[in-house]
């Protein structure tokens, strides 16, 4: 299964916006929305799991039938992670309520089991450890889609700075 995302437009309640070129998720794989603060990140995430429970098609995105369940931080005070039984697992900053060992355990145990993992996060550490893709954004726009080795071996000055010294 696949979620693609074409030329989306997002916006939550303070008019915030997130836009996008193309993003693909393709199960199992790890992937993580990542920049600046006020980049959209959050406001992505919600965006794909909207879609997600509403099986929608909007300003032209196309999405399979995922079955998903979304961690926000705030309305998750698990020590545990959920049962396997979902193709998506969405976490907005899992830093906040998880140590990285135990995420990444959770993200090896999904990909094994054909889920994929989404989520936004400020720490370098958790990329580092867990992502097979990142998903760039620069306040609202979509700067690119990154296999793990190109981010971290880019020469854009943007990608560079933000790989080496975090958001």
């Amino acid at each position: 299964m696949k979620l693609s995302l074409k030329n989306f437009l997002a916006a939550d309640l303070d008019e915030r916006l997130a836009s996008s070129g193309e993003v693909e998720i393709v199960q199992p794989s790890c992937t993580v929305i990542y920049g600046p603060s006020s980049s959209g990140k959050s406001i992505m995430l919600k965006y794909i799991n909207n879609i997600l429970s509403q099986d929608l098609i909007y300003s032209g995105t196309m999405v399979d039938n995922f079955k998903s369940k979304f961690f926000q931080t705030l309305q998750s005070t698990e020590k545990v992670f959920p049962q396997l039984d979902c193709q998506l697992y969405s976490f907005d900053e899992p830093e906040r309520y998880h140590k990285l060992e135990a995420f990444s355990v959770f993200v090896r145990e999904a990909k094994i089991s054909k889920s994929s993992v989404i989520f936004v996060t400020h720490d370098i550490q958790f990329i580092e450890e867990c992502a097979d893709q990142i998903v760039v954004l620069k306040y609202g726009d979509h700067v690119g889609t990154f296999s793990k080795s190109s981010f971290f071996q880019s020469d854009d000055p943007f990608i560079k700075k933000i790989s080496t010294l975090g958001c």
